[in-house]
């Protein structure tokens, strides 16, 4: 059984948080060639084409000569804002449902929250696809979830010349918020960002590098080789808690496997996890590797209405987090089956974790990994 002290979760946000920042290379010759003018000396035209203006809507930010840049531009804009009314004030066509999905299906992203955006604020575009430019030609309002909403179109045209301009943007423009790069800090903080970055979910240690958590949580993002990553501190220490994992019945077939987790503090601790409580779904795969998982078996997953199964495999569960509260110097355990088409002899990992509530609004996420060897 193996336990942790810390616990960090670098969810991987690609290359810009606020969206993409491809490099300019990836860029179709002509769209290179604007952006390239863009940084150099600025790109104008008199008469910006639709590709430009798509090119423009559809780029925020873009990578070139280990630099990020910024497009701005003067193009003209649509702007279109929406308004509750009753039917019968309304003087022409009253779209349905159906067909304003249709309408802002847009390269395969169904904008359906369009409407709602631009009845709270107004939404402005650069860039009005074709289905978009021909349902607000020919429909002046739209059924909208009960509603009838008027539609209304304004365009802002600066004039003649139109220019498009690219301005260096730092990590921080990029990210909307503090972002530490770490590209030149420490090798041993590099390693624990690079290692934990490449982790899906939660990533357990013990004894962090001097300096990682405060530069972590003063910065929204971490940025390291070219990719931004979140910056969640889950654990910032031992929390008064112990699993324990133990075989009941190594010999069996399939053998048990019992695992316990036993409040060590003085008063009454909170425990969550995923469905059924109070530890959630659990497999195991060979340690590592990136498996064949084998699901450790336990008829609660048929009783929990959140599990859903077929036979003995687990299908889906859903998304919810489960509590269960553990009186002082008690402990809530449960047992599991060792199943799997015959895992080969070697050695084995479970790795989970669970949350931890104390008193106070202290507390945090308690990583674990059981180790067994299978003969």
């Amino acid at each position: 059984m193996e336990t942790f002290t810390h616990a960090l979760r670098l969810n991987d946000l690609g290359d810009a948080p606020r969206g993409s920042a491809p490099a300019i290379d990836s860029f179709d010759p002509r769209d290179r060639k604007v952006l390239r003018a863009a940084v150099e000396e600025g790109y104008s035209t008199d008469d910006p084409p639709d590709w430009l203006r798509k090119l423009v809507s559809g780029t925020g930010f873009f990578a070139a000569d280990g630099r990020h840049y910024e497009l701005d531009h003067t193009l003209p804009t649509t702007r279109i804002t929406a308004e509750e009314v009753s039917e019968e004030a309304v003087d022409g066509d009253v779209a349905s449902n159906a067909a304003y999905r249709e309408a802002v299906d847009y390269e395969g992203r169904v904008m359906t929250g369009l409407l709602r955006i631009a009845e709270r604020d107004g939404i402005e575009f650069v860039y009005v696809w074709p289905s978009l430019r021909e349902f607000l030609d020919a429909h002046e309002a739209v059924r909208y979830r009960g509603r009838v909403l008027e539609v209304s179109v304004s365009r802002e045209d600066p004039g003649a010349p139109y220019t498009v301009e690219a301005t260096p943007a730092s990590l921080s423009d990029l990210a909307d918020g503090p972002v530490w790069d770490a590209s030149d800090a420490d090798p041993e903080l590099r390693r624990v960002v690079r290692r934990a970055g490449e982790t899906t979910g939660l990533y357990p240690l013990d004894d962090p590098p001097e300096g990682l958590l405060e530069r972590l949580d003063a910065h929204d993002h971490v940025y390291l080789d070219g990719t931004f990553y979140t910056t969640y501190v889950e654990k910032r220490g031992p929390l008064p808690v112990r699993v324990e994992a133990s075989f009941t019945d190594p010999d069996g077939d399939p053998a048990r496997i019992e695992i316990a987790l036993h409040n060590e503090s003085d008063g009454t601790v909170g425990v969550s996890s995923g469905a059924p409580p109070p530890f959630g779904v659990l497999r195991f795969g060979p340690e590592g590797s990136d498996g064949p998982w084998y699901l450790l078996w336990t008829d609660a997953y048929e009783e929990s209405t959140h599990v859903h199964t077929e036979g003995r495999e687990v299908t889906s569960v859903n998304s919810i987090a489960v509590g269960t509260e553990v009186d002082p110097d008690d402990s809530v355990s449960r047992t599991f089956e060792v199943e799997g088409s015959d895992p080969s002899n070697g050695t084995y990992v479970v790795e989970s974790d669970v949350g931890v509530s104390l008193p106070g609004d202290d507390g945090g996420t308690f990583p674990y990994r059981i180790v067994f060897e299978a003969s």
